[in-house]
């Protein structure tokens, strides 16, 4: 099992366009719905203006590698151009 926590620094003034941006296009939903998902959501850290923190749990490597090739993290990946300053990934295998 893989626990992926993502703390995005998201541009100045811009974190709930994105959030709602995710939401509308179905990013969320979408990964939620893959088989191996356990666990995609967001969630807006205590007294920050522009953080975003993303948790991911998947039941199995393969099914996180196979999600990086799904159309909806394409799209992620460019709204991340224009939204996100910076992040930090941790990647955790739970045993």
């Amino acid at each position: 099992m893989l626990h992926l926590h993502v703390l995005y620094t998201v541009v100045e003034n811009r974190r709930d366009e994105f959030y709602e941006l995710i939401n509308e296009l179905g990013i969320a939903q979408k990964s939620r719905d893959e088989e191996d998902n356990i666990k995609y959501d967001y969630y807006i850290p205590y007294g920050t203006k522009n953080q975003i923190f993303l948790l991911e749990i998947w039941k199995t490597k393969e099914g996180f590698e196979a999600h990086k090739r799904t159309e909806h993290f394409l799209k992620l990946q460019e709204l991340k151009e224009d939204y996100i300053e910076g992040a930090k990934l941790d990647i955790f295998e739970i045993l």
